[in-house]
């Protein structure tokens, strides 16, 4: 993996991602070369100039984005302000939540994505799905095909967002006549930064609500309806297809077996790899809880022992050789508990191979075609893309 931080793991990790993902290389190196300076500072002020550095590129963008606007450019100003939405987003990825600048800023951050999705002409709906007296914020992204297609739900992990998920995702699946559910379940994104809904270790709750709002669209097939969760997904996505028997396919972006041992793991040991820096903080946030004790009582929740071998739907466990967060033997316990899938594998990306790094880091779009090929095979979908 690129490390352009070499003593800070989370920062290096997102910029690879950010790089790969949406933005090009000089842009964001000549941006970010002053962070190098301040990368291995106490998290709090690191964040800070963190965030002012990404926002300050993002606004870069903006106003070339609006120039171009104004003049009636569409795609270009599409271009620029897909950028400057994602590196607005990606600015407050590590500033503490209750800094004041948060919340704008994230909302800025999701206005401009969606500004440069409608200036691009994707085809994205911004839904919200019920969900108990509230409601859940997704992306309907509608396949590239005609008639009721397959639908994956799309679930994050424990720090990213649906509009940060997107870009990678998107074009694999919808190329291949499979649409897409992204969607803030409860700990992430819209659902836990504007509306306070934690994460909770029963995911088939919000799952059947993602359901059930599919089940009302007739561009969707009811019987083809699966869900993929990423990196802490690779908890939540198994646990709810253990309980919620309409889906008829799951995807571990990652494997997470018990989501305590790793909380502990990381919370014990400062100096182990993992994608927030300020962990503790940012673990009791997700989990709705204000002190240590109850924030581990929830992780220690989200186990799929007794759980795993409940799924019965086919199963795709995919993860990095050289996954410093979550270690390999993690991916094998669900995939040697997961006796009654009626198809388990688990694909482990070698160096060799590339993206063998924490959800494949270091070369996404591999694992994103690899889940969107087998979807299609399991699900029924178009391997090719319409391509003779």
């Amino acid at each position: 993996m690129f490390t352009f931080f070499p003593d800070n793991y989370a920062w290096s990790m997102i910029t690879n991602v950010e790089m790969e993902m949406v933005g090009t290389v000089s842009e964001i190196t000549d941006a970010i070369e002053p962070l190098k300076a301040v990368s291995g500072l106490e998290p709090t002020v690191s964040g800070r100039a963190w965030y002012e550095t990404w926002t300050a590129l993002g606004k870069h963008l903006e106003k070339l984005g609006t120039e171009d606007n104004n003049s009636s450019r569409r795609r270009s100003a599409a271009r620029k302000f897909f950028r400057s939405g994602h590196y607005f987003l990606i600015a407050i990825r590590f500033l503490a939540h209750t800094d004041s600048r948060y919340l704008p800023s994230y909302q800025h951050a999701v206005k401009t994505i969606r500004l440069a999705l409608q200036l691009r002409g994707d085809p994205v709906e911004w839904v919200e799905i019920p969900f108990g007296d509230k409601t859940l914020k997704a992306m309907y992204v509608k396949a590239k095909t005609t008639g009721p297609a397959p639908c994956m739900i799309v679930y994050n992990g424990f720090d990213v967002t649906k509009e940060y998920i997107h870009p990678v995702v998107a074009e694999p699946f919808t190329s291949r006549g499979i649409s897409l559910l992204i969607t803030d379940q409860p700990g992430s994104g819209a659902a836990l930064i504007e509306d306070n809904i934690p994460a909770v270790p029963e995911t088939e709750h919000s799952a059947a609500a993602c359901i059930d709002y599919l089940e009302t669209r007739s561009d969707v097939d009811p019987s083809r309806i699966g869900i993929i969760g990423a990196s802490l997904g690779g908890y939540y996505a198994p646990r709810a297809a253990a309980f919620e028997k309409r889906l008829a396919a799951c995807i571990a972006w990652g494997g997470v077996w018990d989501a305590g041992e790793i909380h502990d793991a990381i919370h014990n040991d400062p100096s182990r790899a993992k994608s927030i820096n300020d962990w503790d903080e940012h673990a009791m946030w997700i989990s709705g809880t204000s002190n240590s004790e109850d924030c581990r009582e929830v992780f220690h929740r989200m186990t799929l022992k007794h759980v795993a071998d409940k799924i019965t739907c086919p199963l795709l466990i995919m993860h990095g050789e050289n996954d410093r967060q979550v270690t390999e033997r993690v991916a094998e316990r669900t995939l040697e508990a997961a006796i009654n899938s009626s198809r388990a594998e688990l694909k482990i990306f070698t160096r060799e191979h590339g993206g063998s790094e924490h959800c494949h880091a270091d070369n996404i779009f591999l694992g994103t075609d690899y889940m969107a090929d087998w979807t299609a095979d399991v699900l029924g979908g178009d391997l090719n893309g319409g391509a003779k």
